[in-house]
Order: C-alpha cells, then sequence, then structure tokens
C-alpha cells in the first residue's frame, strides 16, 4: 500500500504513520490517503498550548502578522479561541500548519466550513477552508518561507476566504 520498504507504526496518540526506511522521513497518514512529511514544530505543541497560547490570546487579534481564530467544537460544542500566525493573499488567507493537519482546530475548522477571524482589531468571517500541500512554501512571505522550510518542516496550510462580512 505505501511501497517497498516502509512500514506502518502506530503512533502515540492512536493515528497511524508512515515510516519509510530508505529515507528515514515520518509520514502522517491522512484520511485522503496522502502521505505529506510531518511538522518538526509537533513536539513542541503541548509546551505551546499550555504556556504560549494563553499569553499571545490577549493580543494576537491586535498584532501583525497575527490573528485569534473563534470556532466551534465538532465533538464538545464548545467555543474555543486560538493564536495563530496568518497570512494575507488578496480576499484569502493563509494559515501555515506548523503542529500538522492533525491539530484539532484544523479538523473543527473544516468540519463546520469556517470560522471567525479577529485581525489587526477587526473581526472577519472566514469561509471555505482548504487544507492544501505545498512542500515548496510558496503561499507564505519569503522570510517566513525559509523558517517554515527549514527548521520547521511545515508543508500544509489551510486556505480561508474572506466572506466579505465583518462580524
Amino acid at each position: 500500500m505505501f511501497g517497498r520498504g516502509s512500514h506502518l507504526d502506530r503512533r502515540p496518540t492512536g493515528g497511524l504513520r508512515q515510516v519509510s526506511r530508505e529515507q528515514s522521513t515520518v509520514f502522517n497518514v491522512m484520511d485522503r490517503n496522502r502521505a505529506v512529511p510531518q511538522a518538526r514544530l509537533t513536539r513542541l505543541r503541548g509546551f505551546a498550548i499550555r504556556y504560549v497560547n494563553p499569553l499571545t490570546r490577549c493580543i494576537a487579534g491586535w498584532m501583525p502578522g497575527f490573528a485569534l481564530l473563534t470556532y466551534t467544537g465538532r465533538k464538545s460544542g464548545r467555543t474555543y479561541h486560538t493564536p495563530i500566525n496568518v497570512f494575507r493573499r488578496g480576499d484569502q488567507y493563509i494559515f501555515a500548519l506548523t503542529y500538522g493537519s492533525e491539530s484539532q482546530w484544523v479538523k473543527n475548522v473544516l468540519a463546520a466550513g469556517g470560522c471567525a477571524m479577529r485581525r489587526m482589531g477587526r473581526d472577519i468571517k472566514l469561509v471555505d477552508p482548504e487544507l492544501t500541500v505545498d512542500p515548496s512554501g510558496k503561499l507564505v512571505p519569503q522570510p517566513v518561507r525559509w523558517f517554515l522550510r527549514h527548521v520547521g518542516k511545515v508543508s500544509e496550510y489551510v486556505r480561508m476566504r474572506d466572506a466579505g462580512e465583518t462580524i
């Protein structure tokens, strides 16, 4: 199924990953039967959720390059507020998935078909979320592209369109 020289390995979180013996590269096996390199920053996720997010949640909606996403949990129905880096391209907003597409906020936003975002003090409704794999990183500005590609090994992005209405 995954080719010669590879095997499936159970992840501690319950998912599967493909481990290639030839290249020593770890891939997330997504529902879409598409394998993408796992982001390096995934290991920092627990620390960021516990210590960094509560601090940045206070300022992310007003700082350039940051936003505060507001979305509803698909199972709990609870409202969540997640600070995140955001890049604008026309009427679209690009979010680099530094922790990969298996993050709960990504699953919730994709299931709901959108979310709300506070950016630079403005509340914006975002719709049509699309999970995109771009190993070249051309969706983000050049200085950020180098960091995401070489340090974070980020290749997954979520694109959403501005619904054109303020909240």
